[in-house]
């Protein structure tokens, strides 16, 4: 397995850099998410994304997307838990 060098502190994000999903959380009430394909389903307790990575679950109440560009989303509700990937 090819070993992989991360950038340092004052660099890009190793998300960013390697063309993944980037996600950031507003404590357990919103979040910002960049790299997204397209929506999967859509309901008030449970958001699921397609990324680059494989699918990406949210899971709360009250979810709702606010915005919805190209590529980037910003969820608002309360999240419980997420989980990126095969589950």
């Amino acid at each position: 397995m090819k070993k992989q060098r991360f950038p340092s502190l004052y660099s890009f994000p190793t998300e960013v850099l390697m063309n993944g999903p980037s996600l950031i959380l507003y404590g357990d009430h919103g979040c910002s998410i960049s790299g997204v394909i397209k929506i999967l389903s859509y309901k008030p307790e449970e958001i699921l994304l397609e990324t680059s990575h494989g699918p990406l679950k949210l899971l709360g109440k009250e979810l709702h997307i606010c915005e919805a560009g190209r590529e980037n989303f910003i969820i608002s509700g309360k999240i419980h838990s997420l989980f990126l990937g095969d589950q």
